[in-house]
Formats: structure tokens, C-alpha cells, sequence
């Protein structure tokens, strides 16, 4: 059994930092965006049972917008934004990601760091143990960590407010902060028209692909696998429906 969640895979991109960053630039994360094969992520390491993302959300979730295209895998783009940006020859970047030994979590942030180096950028991709990720994440202090790993984690509640909230100024020690962006959050917080409030949504999903925030890879999925003689086995976000399930002979 295959089941998808609103969780997307992705790398922060902070722009909330002390020092100067090209990170601040949007030229810069969207070039980071062009530059990662995100097909070859879903079809080599997640054995095509995840899709593509097009923004922090996946179909079926409150605000996501069906008009938005993933970023394509185009390196040539992805160099000319980086000229314009004023990084002709690159930048170094250190990502942080959560320790994950092992899983295809592991390899798809190998390929992401692959992918950019091979467009000039200076990679170090570092595991973060999860009580030091954990930590670092709360506060904000990310040290010398130049992005992170983060999910865009829209469950159980399957809307876009929430992983909007975590990549905004209204997060407390935010690490993402667009005044505009923030302003229209709040707004969708207070429209009581459900079609209202989703379209409001749906046009902050369109905005913030444009601020890239994130180099945003994949969906994710819980597996799972049930005998034959096991009927009605459905899987939620949060595990199995267990009440539903019928024993056979």
C-alpha cells in the first residue's frame, strides 16, 4: 500500500541571516531550484512512488494551487540567474540535514548537493543529529549551516497554513521572513469564507514559488503492507485505521 501524505521534502533556504547571504537573493534560490534534477530523485531513489513538487503541498491539501509547474531541470538557467545575481563563479553552501542513515532521505540530499556543485557551488552536505537539528531549529541558530532540510508539512489537517506560517516573519525566531507574504497570512487567518480564504491561499503558494523559500524535491509516502486475508486496511497520516480492519480465513 502506497499512501501520500501533504508532506514535501525540501531544502530551507534562509534569508533571515546576520551576515550577507547570497541565499537573500530570490535570483540565487530560484537558481538553486533550476539547478536540481528532482525527476531523477523521484524516479531512481524513491522508485517512482513519489511525484515531483510543484510547491509545499500536494493535491488534495487546503491552498494548493493547480496552476503552479514544478521548477524545471534546466542548468542553464539556473547559470544565468547566478551571473545575474552577481555569483558568476559560485558560492560555497553548507546544507544541514536531519541524521538519516540509510533511508533514500540520505541519497536524495547526495544528489541535491551533486546537482549544485555541478553548477559551481562549493557543497557541504552535513548530518545533523536530531536532538542538535531540533535544537538549531527552534532558536534559529544555525551557526555556519546555510540551509537546512525541512518538510513542508501540511498534515493532519491537510492545509497550507500551516507550513506557510513556519516559512514566514510569524514564526517566532523566524529563519524565512517577505512583510507581504506575512500580511496576507494573516489576512487568510481571518476570512471565514472557506472558498475566500483557499483562494487567498492558493495566491500566497503562487507568490512564495516565486520567493522560493525552499528547493522544494518531492512529496513523501508511508509504505506499508498487509496480508491477504486482512480486508479494509487503510492507512491515515497518523497510521492505520485499525477499527476498519476485518480478519478473513
Amino acid at each position: 500500500h502506497v499512501h501520500s501524505v501533504s508532506q514535501i521534502l525540501s531544502i530551507a533556504l534562509p534569508n533571515v541571516r546576520k551576515e550577507d547571504s547570497p541565499l537573500k537573493s530570490s535570483s540565487v534560490r530560484k537558481a538553486l531550484n533550476f539547478a536540481v534534477d528532482r525527476q531523477s530523485i523521484a524516479k531512481h531513489i524513491f522508485g517512482g512512488l513519489v511525484e515531483v513538487a510543484s510547491q509545499g503541498a500536494v493535491a488534495g491539501t487546503v491552498g494548493f494551487n493547480p496552476q503552479l509547474e514544478p521548477y524545471p531541470y534546466d542548468p542553464e538557467e539556473a547559470r544565468r540567474l547566478l551571473v545575474n545575481a552577481g555569483y558568476p563563479n559560485g558560492f560555497a553552501l553548507t546544507i544541514g540535514v536531519l541524521q538519516a542513515a540509510g533511508s533514500g532521505l540520505e541519497l536524495a540530499y547526495q544528489k541535491v548537493g551533486q546537482d549544485l556543485t555541478a553548477l559551481g557551488i562549493a557543497v557541504e552536505v552535513r548530518a545533523v543529529p536530531s536532538a542538535e537539528f531540533l535544537r538549531r531549529f527552534m532558536s534559529n541558530d544555525w551557526g555556519d549551516y546555510d540551509a537546512f532540510s525541512m518538510l513542508w508539512n501540511n498534515e493532519p489537517m491537510r492545509d497550507v497554513g500551516r507550513a506557510l506560517e513556519y516559512f514566514s516573519c510569524l514564526r517566532p525566531q523566524p529563519f524565512f521572513c517577505n512583510n507581504e507574504i506575512a500580511e496576507a497570512i494573516q489576512t487568510s487567518r481571518e476570512e471565514l469564507d472557506p472558498e475566500k480564504r483557499k483562494e487567498i491561499l492558493q495566491e500566497i503558494m503562487a507568490r512564495t514559488k516565486e520567493l522560493a523559500p525552499a528547493l522544494w524535491l518531492t512529496n513523501t509516502v508511508h509504505l506499508s503492507a498487509s496480508n491477504p486475508r486482512v480486508k479494509n486496511v487503510y492507512m491515515e497520516s497518523d497510521g492505520f485505521r485499525f477499527e476498519d480492519m476485518v480478519i478473513g480465513h
